[in-house]
This record gives structure tokens, sequence and C-alpha cells, in this order.
């Protein structure tokens, strides 16, 4: 029964890689730290990237129970971790992006999947507390890089 949480990791895994990104060992380790890496991720000439509607949704709606869940001063994280990481499912199974949009979008969307670990795996409301600022602003770094 333990190793269930492995393997829903590892196919979650394979699944961002076989949405056709290009992935070295660089790019690996990025994915597992938990900041944004906002000196990563380039403009589109000076412009956004554009995110096709079917992944947009997924992630607007992760940022609404972000600011609904700090604005409401809720406490339950876990319900919060168990929210963001099902829209994270859909968000990755509605991956048809390509190119350069497609390898950026990705430079954000791996700190951010391993935020949403780290808030799953507090072990109290401060952690999490911190951990939820954190995903608020990787949502921040999402609007600066994506429309």
């Amino acid at each position: 029964m333990k190793k269930l949480p492995l393997l829903l990791a590892l196919v979650l895994t394979l699944t961002i890689m076989s949405c056709g990104q290009k992935n070295d060992n660089a790019k690996a380790h990025q994915s597992e730290q938990t900041n944004t890496h906002k000196e990563d991720i380039k403009l589109n000439d000076g412009k956004k990237w554009k995110v096709n509607e079917e992944m947009a949704s997924h992630i607007e709606f992760s940022e609404e129970l972000v600011k609904n869940y700090i604005k409401s001063g809720e406490k339950d994280y876990l319900n919060l971790a168990r929210e963001l990481n099902e829209s994270k499912k859909n968000l990755v199974s509605s991956c048809t992006m390509k190119g350069e949009a497609h390898d950026n979008l990705h430079t954000w969307l791996h700190p951010y999947i391993g935020l949403l670990q780290k808030l799953e795996a507090s072990k109290n409301e401060n952690t999490a507390q911190e951990t939820v600022l954190e995903i608020e602003e990787a949502f921040k770094t999402y609007r600066r890089y994506f429309e």
C-alpha cells in the first residue's frame, strides 16, 4: 500500500515528460526544487506566452482556489492540497501545447508541482501557510509570463 503514492508520482512524472518536453539532467533536478525559477522563464519577444484554453482554465481554477483559501482565512490546508492536486492532474492531462510556449510553461509548472507536494507534506498550519504564500507567488510569476 505504501508503494501506491510512489507509483502515482512516477505516473505523473512520466505523463509530464510524455507531454513532449525535452528533459536533461539540469531540468530533472529543477523539477525537484520548489521555487519558481523566474530567471529561467523567458518572454516571447517581450510578450507573454499564450497558454491554450484547456490548460489555462485549470491554472485559473487553481489560482482562484488559493485566493479564496487566503481570503477566507481557511485552515484546512490538506483539503486545499487535494483540490490543487486534482486540478494539476487535469492540467497535465490537457497538455497539447508545443514549442517554446510549452517549454516555458513547464519551466513554471515543475516548481509549482513541487510546491503542491510541499503543501501536502506540511506537518502544521504554519508551515502550510508559508507554502500557500509561495504558491500564491508562483501564480504571480505565471501571470508575468503567460496569458
